[in-house]
C-alpha cells in the first residue's frame, strides 16, 4: 500500500483504539516518515492519534516522542502564518497544526487562540470557495474535528463545532439540489478573488 494512503495510519489508529496489535501499531507510529509533498495532510492524522492517546499507555513512549518531534520541528514541515496565505484547507490545517507545539515549548499560545477564532469567524462570514470538491471537504473536516475536540479554548472549541455543522449542512444542501455533485465538483469562485481571505484579510 502507497505510503500516502491514509488506510495505513487508519488501520494503526484504530489497532489503538481497539486495544489489539498495539506492537504492530506503535511500530508503525514510531518510525512513519518522512512525510511527502502536502506535509500537513498527512501530519493532521498523527497529530490526531496523539492527541487521542498522549494520556494513554496504548500510544508508546517511543511513538509519542516521534510525533512530538514532528511537532516541535513543524517549521520544517509546516509553514503557518498570520495572515493565512495559502487555500482554505491548507490554512486551516497548517493553523492547527502549529497551535499544538506551544504547550511542548512553554509558550503563551493565547495569540495563536485568537487567530483561530478570526480564522472561523471569516469562514462563517464569507463562505467557502474550495472545500466543496470531496477531498477539500476531507482535507478541512480533519483540522475542524481535532479543534472542535482538543482546542485549548472552549469559545474555539464550539465555533469549531458549530462551522462543522454548517459545512455538513451546506453540503447535504447542495447535494440534494444537485448545485454540487460528483468528484470535481470545486466551486468555481478563485481564491484570488476579493473574497478571498489572501485578498482582503480583516484585521
Amino acid at each position: 500500500m502507497d505510503g500516502r494512503d491514509g488506510r495505513r495510519w487508519a488501520l494503526r489508529h484504530a489497532r489503538l483504539r481497539l486495544g489489539c496489535e498495539l506492537k504492530k501499531a506503535n511500530r508503525y507510529f514510531a518510525s512513519f516518515g518522512p512525510l511527502p509533498r502536502d506535509a500537513d495532510i498527512y501530519f493532521i492524522r498523527f497529530l490526531r492519534t496523539m492527541l487521542d492517546f498522549r494520556n494513554l499507555l496504548r500510544l508508546s513512549d517511543k511513538g509519542k516522542a516521534h510525533i512530538i518531534g514532528y511537532l516541535k520541528n513543524g517549521r520544517k514541515m509546516i509553514s503557518p502564518s498570520w495572515p493565512p496565505r495559502r487555500t482554505e484547507n491548507h490554512d486551516l490545517m497548517n493553523l492547527t497544526i502549529g497551535m499544538f507545539p506551544e504547550q511542548y515549548r512553554g509558550r503563551d499560545g493565547a495569540s495563536h487562540v485568537e487567530e483561530r477564532k478570526q480564522f472561523l469567524a471569516w469562514w462563517f462570514e464569507r463562505g467557502f470557495a474550495e472545500w466543496n470538491e470531496k477531498c477539500y471537504q476531507y482535507h478541512f473536516s480533519n483540522p475542524l474535528i481535532i479543534l472542535a475536540d482538543y482546542a485549548p479554548d472552549e469559545d474555539l472549541r464550539r465555533g469549531a463545532q458549530m462551522l462543522l455543522n454548517v459545512l455538513l449542512a451546506e453540503r447535504a444542501l447542495l447535494m440534494s439540489t444537485a448545485t454540487r455533485a460528483g468528484r470535481h465538483s470545486a466551486a468555481a469562485r478563485p481564491m484570488t478573488t476579493a473574497h478571498s481571505p489572501r485578498a482582503r484579510w480583516p484585521t
